[in-house]
């Protein structure tokens, strides 16, 4: 006997678009122009789904659904759109957990209805089978485009798209989003690790145009960075070989960036610096390079960003007195902790005005003090604002603070850090992330 599907929307063409669909499909149909009609169907006819809008007369998808959990658990679709975000995610709070945005795609709708209607009682139906990325939501509303499903999330394991690309996105909706207090879309890993390979191939072809800085300059601090590497930031209890695969990956960059004038220049002034701040850069590269290979990060490119972003991480020093990076917060007046607290906000906009660097780079360099409880900085984010890669720097930064130590104070090993680490700053970490960094060391 064909299943039963009941349908409620005040759009005559979205029901007749859907109920061609499914007639197609064997099913049974039945309709509602509203949910005071949806509720007369329901008390009075045995129905194995229903599918319904949001906005519509009299009584709407909200008070429907609302009235439904109290009599019975058939599965419920939700047509969503922008404007109906904020209580969807009411709505998913409440136990309902399957939701489409218009337009529907047919492919996509056949597959959960066939997945509801098919499920056994009580079977939970995963909707959520790729791990997803956050970009603020400032970004959809600049010129970048992205040529990529955009989600928004319900919670840590729903996520609702939204528009195929940024040509379907509706920028006035979306700054609606952001008034609500939506902070973050989502890109699937995928595509956002897409992304960064695009970025990334732009950046080396942009570097084959040979803008060379002073000569024999690129050389001296690429040879320098090397000496550091090997001297400095090898420890006996790294794995020889994992440490030769990241150093590698930092030389790779640090190869590429030598061909651009304007970011050998951004180098050179790390360089000039001093050896500490210097080291410290290339430590942050190296050991996220360790660390997103131990997670068992796959990407050639995303490596190549995070060896970038070690390296670039701190460049909003470049124009401020670099001493005050070597003070304890209690020793600050509040001009320079001002100056201090706004240095990710200074590098972040130095490398965005490089259309050589990838833009995820400017992101990770903003972000690389925020923490996941949220006291942070410049913004106060928790964990699920900040970029995957981001979390990883604020895990290698304090660690290379607290291995390369600078002139007058006494060195620790790698293990007495990871204790520091876990006794004053645990909560502030990716625990997963955090987890895995221990095991690097034997």
């Amino acid at each position: 006997m064909p299943k039963k599907i009941l349908l409620v929307d005040d759009d005559p063409d979205i029901i007749a678009l859907l109920k061609q669909v499914l007639l197609k499909e064997k099913y049974q149909i039945m309709q509602a122009s509203n949910g005071r009609m949806a509720e007369e169907i329901l008390d009075s006819a045995k129905v194995d789904l229903l599918v319904t809008d949001i906005e519509m007369p009299e009584i709407d998808g909200i008070e429907l659904v609302h009235w439904l959990r109290e009599k019975s658990k058939i599965p419920i679709i939700v047509m969503t759109s922008y404007s109906h975000i904020p209580k969807v995610k009411e709505l998913y709070e409440e136990g309902i957990s399957h939701f489409l945005s218009k337009p529907l795609r047919r492919l996509e709708f056949l597959d959960l209805v066939d997945k509801l209607i098919h499920a056994k009682e009580g079977e939970v139906i995963n909707t959520r089978s790729l791990e997803y990325v956050s970009v603020p939501i400032d970004n959809f509303l600049k010129d970048e485009v992205f040529e990529c499903p955009i989600f928004v999330k319900l919670s840590d394991i729903k996520y609702v798209k939204i528009a195929n690309n940024t040509a379907t996105l509706n920028q006035d909706q979306v700054a609606k989003l952001k008034d609500k207090n939506i902070l973050e879309l989502y890109l699937t890993s995928k595509d956002y690790e897409a992304r960064i390979n695009k970025s990334l191939t732009q950046a080396k072809a942009i570097s084959n145009k040979k803008l060379v800085t002073t000569p024999g300059a690129s050389e001296h601090i690429i040879l320098n960075a090397g000496k550091i590497m090997a001297e400095k930031i090898y420890h006996e209890s790294l794995s020889r070989e994992n440490f030769e695969m990241a150093k590698d990956y930092v030389t790779s960059s640090l190869d590429i960036i030598s061909d651009n004038k304007r970011a050998m220049n951004l180098l050179e002034e790390l360089n000039n610096l001093g050896d500490h701040f210097f080291s410290h850069c290339m430590g942050v590269s190296i050991y996220n390079i360790l660390l997103a290979k131990q997670l068992d990060w796959t990407s050639e490119e995303t490596f190549k960003l995070l060896s970038l972003a070690g390296v670039y991480h701190d460049i909003g020093f470049k124009d401020i007195d670099v001493s005050i990076a070597n003070k304890d917060l209690s020793e600050l007046d509040d001009d320079e902790f001002k100056s201090l607290r706004n240095h990710p906000i200074h590098g972040a906009d130095i490398v965005s005005d490089l259309k050589y660097f990838p833009i995820e780079l400017s992101q990770i360099i903003l972000q690389h003090h925020e923490n996941c409880i949220g006291e942070g900085y410049p913004f106060n984010l928790k964990k699920d604002f900040i970029y995957p890669p981001a979390r990883i720097v604020y895990i290698t930064d304090l660690f290379c603070d607290l291995v390369l130590t600078r002139e007058g104070y006494d060195p620790i090993s790698p293990k007495e850090a990871l204790v520091i680490m876990e006794e004053d700053h645990i909560k502030e970490f990716d625990s997963i992330f955090f987890e895995t960094f221990k095991t690097l060391f034997s």
